[in-house]
């Protein structure tokens, strides 16, 4: 199932020769970004460019392949080309700066890690039916060869390797416990919501059970116009309960049940982050985020209203026996805004040849 573009966060590639930017590589067409030696070449840049626009187009549902997507305006009010080519282009920034940084911190690339390399290559190198063959398809598609190639998958291990060197959990630059705790400060807020659905209701057996269907789904019939009607005048019900100081918890637990949650395992709510955009529906999420502590409101979807309560912080709830179990990621989101400000430091320092990569445009590739 393709996903949708809400939140990226750039990890990514790059490229290995120690010639400077005024030189061209003998294959690969001219050098187009470098820094402190290292270098992307026209060919290295085409290729990210191509295989990553085909990412997008393959694994985002709100991606399409057309004049009219490219064209248009996205939230941040550019271009939605705009938008994905500065993330590749990112991403490339990246990789190249991984380069620099694995050889100075002493790092080797494992025999493991070469033999991968030279497996993907053999099994291209199959797939075309022999190395001339290869060679001609990547220089028709990309101006590069298999020597090139080598290099791209090279500089995208080096890159992975020195992430986890550097920010992994266990990483030489990992969160501190003060860095921890000003990100979960910063990006965390708690809430309790009721969830209400608007169109559609389970069904249960003569037992009181929900039936489900041969995949394992539960069974949803429609509602009559009664009956959505009913929804409705129950939502605003609570919701000017709510607000008027009942106790959220009461009907919480109940929306907990309904739906088949266990309630005692979120004793304080839920804690919500834009790092985990839509576990919690991008509406609540949105409204959770942008609320006052004691705020209540009531939001909805196609399918759902949801009446949202803010709570406080519980200081330091990524410790505690109740909450730890939704912090899962904390230290890995910790670390990779950690990452990106460090990265796009280093990336002032990048030569970038912007009139050779201006050419390069995403709806044309």
């Amino acid at each position: 199932m393709k996903s949708k573009i809400i939140k990226i966060i750039s990890i990514l590639l790059t490229v290995l020769c120690l010639i400077p930017m005024t030189a061209c590589s003998s294959a690969g067409g001219e050098v187009v970004m470098g820094y402190e030696g290292y270098t992307v070449t026209e060919g290295m840049y085409l290729y990210w460019m191509k295989t990553w626009k085909d990412h997008y187009v393959t694994n985002y549902s709100d991606v399409e392949d057309t004049d009219a997507f490219w064209s248009s305006l996205n939230e941040s009010g550019v271009t939605n080309e705009e938008y994905i080519t500065t993330n590749i282009k990112t991403r490339i920034r990246y990789y190249l700066i991984g380069q620099a940084l694995f050889d100075q911190y002493g790092l080797e690339l494992s025999a493991e890690s070469k033999a991968d390399i030279q497996a993907d290559l053999d099994a291209q190198i199959e797939y075309f039916g022999s190395k001339s063959e290869y060679n001609s398809y990547l220089d028709k598609e990309y101006g590069i060869n298999l020597s090139v190639l080598e290099k791209i998958y090279t500089y995208e291990e080096k890159y992975t390797q020195v992430y986890e060197y550097l920010y992994s959990t266990t990483g030489k630059l990992t969160a501190s416990t003060a860095e921890l705790d000003e990100y979960y400060q910063s990006y965390y807020a708690r809430v309790k919501y009721v969830m209400f659905l608007k169109n559609t209701k389970y069904v249960y057996d003569e037992e009181g059970k929900r039936v489900t269907d041969s995949s394992g789904y539960y069974k949803m019939e429609d509602l009559t116009e009664e009956e959505q009607a009913q929804v409705t005048a129950t939502v605003n019900e609570v919701f000017d309960a709510v607000k008027g100081g009942a106790d959220v918890a009461d009907y919480f637990e109940e929306y907990m049940t309904e739906f088949g949650f266990d309630a005692t395992a979120y004793p304080n709510g839920f804690y919500i982050t834009a790092d985990e955009y839509t576990q919690h529906t991008a509406e609540v999420t949105n409204a959770a985020l942008s609320m006052e502590v004691g705020e209540v409101r009531l939001v909805e979807n196609d399918a759902c209203y949801f009446v949202v309560q803010k709570f406080d912080l519980i200081d330091q709830a990524y410790n505690t026996e109740a909450d730890s179990d939704q912090f899962t990621y904390l230290v890995s989101y910790c670390n990779s805004e950690k990452f990106i400000k460090h990265f796009e430091e280093l990336s002032k320092n990048i030569d970038i040849k912007d009139d050779l990569i201006s050419q390069y445009r995403l709806k044309d590739l």
